[in-house]
């Protein structure tokens, strides 16, 4: 197996940071955006358009937790033991 140059080492963390940078950037400007909007405006449906971006905090976690309670819980998912 070859050694690995400094260059092909470096080339895809370069690229990784300038994308996360990147991303970080346009998501803090839409994120403040939105949230300047919809503190100053009442309209229909603000209450399921806060529950959307409420989502991505809430959801991962719950969804992890139920993943590991199944193999990892005393208890089958369905209730049965084994």
């Amino acid at each position: 197996m070859a050694a690995m140059n400094w260059q092909e080492f470096w080339t895809p963390v370069r690229l990784s940071l300038q994308v996360a940078l990147f991303s970080s950037l346009v998501v803090i400007v839409l994120g403040v955006a939105a949230a300047w909007w919809m503190s100053r405006r009442s309209f229909r449906g603000k209450t399921a358009l806060e529950t959307v971006f409420m989502l991505p905090l809430v959801l991962p976690p719950t969804v992890v937790g139920f993943v590991l309670a199944g193999p990892a819980g005393p208890e089958k998912l369905d209730g049965a033991t084994d």
